[in-house]
């Protein structure tokens, strides 16, 4: 019923599943779908954006964000961090992030993660570090992955409820083990190793290394009507570009979406010294 509703249309996706975009793209029914980046420490928050047709995806590519743009924002964060901040963990911390228990990404195999059936894999990762911090989800601190990392024949030095940047700011920490929190997608960026137990829902791509089959990293270009001029132009009679951009402004989106999540405590409140 709902392809032959969509047959013949062009469909705009907020965060589509794996199912449907699996439908979308077996029945070649042509559609973009845009979600909030996972790398969320930037001067403003991003989309992640994909179109099905490769052509569109070649078109948007220059209108990425190259990655030096996270590199340099993770390193004036590292600065940050290191400038106002005092550790009092050892060097070679592995830090557990915890996540939703019952979001969306946590569905694997048709049901909910639980994190025992792979207690020893877990624990053998915990034994590789001189230390564990456990990090909950503000929203959701039970995840089963803290509980059974808790057991791990090491040194567990606790919960941590410090801001998440200033975590992975800190030279003390050195890797990240988690589900697949966007958190994971982060820490790279900070010179943290990463551990996850479950594959991401999509692949990122930038401006220098595009990839038809994942989300280009594309800011606030995503409200400007060149963008969908660019978008729908194959699909729809579209007016000329204009060549209108938004002036640039911090935080323009967080604003928009309320949606700040660990950052205004590092741009704007300062970050505590002890941890």
């Amino acid at each position: 019923m709902i392809l032959e509703r969509l047959k013949h249309r062009f469909c705009v996706g907020y965060e589509m599943p794996p199912w449907l975009v699996a439908m979308l793209d077996e029945a070649g029914i042509p559609y973009v779908d845009i979600r909030l980046h996972p790398i969320r420490f930037l001067d403003d928050l991003i989309f992640a954006v994909r179109a099905a047709n490769p052509g569109i995806q070649a078109h948007l590519a220059p209108l990425a964000l190259p990655q030096a743009v996270p590199h340099v924002a993770a390193g004036l964060l590292v600065a940050m961090g290191r400038y106002i901040s005092q550790a009092r963990i050892p060097h070679g911390t592995l830090l557990i992030a915890g996540q939703r228990r019952f979001d969306s990404t946590q569905i694997a195999d048709g049901r909910f993660f639980d994190a025992e059936p792979q207690a020893e894999a877990i624990h053998t990762i915990c034994r590789n570090y001189r230390a564990v911090v456990l990090k909950p989800h503000p929203h959701d601190p039970q995840h089963t992955l803290l509980h059974v990392a808790a057991g791990a024949p090491s040194q567990i030095l606790g919960i941590l409820g410090d801001n998440a940047y200033r975590l992975l700011a800190l030279p003390e920490i050195e890797a990240v083990l988690t589900v697949n929190s966007g958190l994971g997608l982060e820490a790279p960026y900070f010179g943290k190793r990463v551990h996850t137990l479950l594959p991401y829902a999509i692949s990122l791509a930038w401006q220098d290394a595009p990839d038809a089959g994942s989300h280009l990293g594309i800011g606030d270009t995503v409200l400007v009507p060149d963008f969908w001029r660019l978008v729908l132009g194959p699909h729809a009679p579209v007016s000329a570009p204009d060549g209108y951009r938004l002036p640039a402004k911090p935080n323009r989106l967080r604003i928009a979406l309320d949606s700040f999540w660990n950052f205004h405590q590092v741009d704007t409140d300062r970050i505590p010294r002890t941890a």
